[in-house]
């Protein structure tokens, strides 16, 4: 897998979660449930391509109350799914991080890194 294909950067000035591959042309939009998420062409009036990120809670909620999530808890792929409360037990497998130059999002439940990947748009 190419590195560049798991860097994505989160601008909250539009609130889009941006491929980094590719030329930063795809986000990630909200489809209800999907999995693995999904990416399309960038639009910064799409409100499905729209994500809060939390800062207290670590989640990223699309505008359909949907958040980023570990499929299954163990799962290889990083779903849509319905988002938690802050006082959920399994609250963690929606709990991301963002780097320092906003360049990589990851989750780390049960101490496993779990990355999104663009294998293709």
């Amino acid at each position: 897998i190419d590195p560049k294909n798991q860097q994505f950067t989160y601008d909250a000035s539009t609130k889009a979660i941006k491929a980094s591959a590719y030329n930063n042309a795809y986000c990630v939009f909200a489809q209800s449930d999907s999995n693995p998420v999904a990416v399309t062409t960038c639009d910064s009036s799409n409100a499905a391509q729209q994500w809060t990120y939390n800062n207290k809670t670590g989640q990223f909620a699309s505008t359909m109350n949907t958040c980023l999530d570990v499929y299954d808890f163990t799962g290889d792929n990083i779903e849509e799914f319905g988002c938690k409360s802050a006082s959920d037990s399994t609250i963690s497998n929606q709990v991301f991080t963002i780097n320092s130059n906003a360049a990589i999002i990851t989750n780390t439940y049960k101490s496993k890194v779990k990355c999104m990947t663009l294998l293709k748009p």
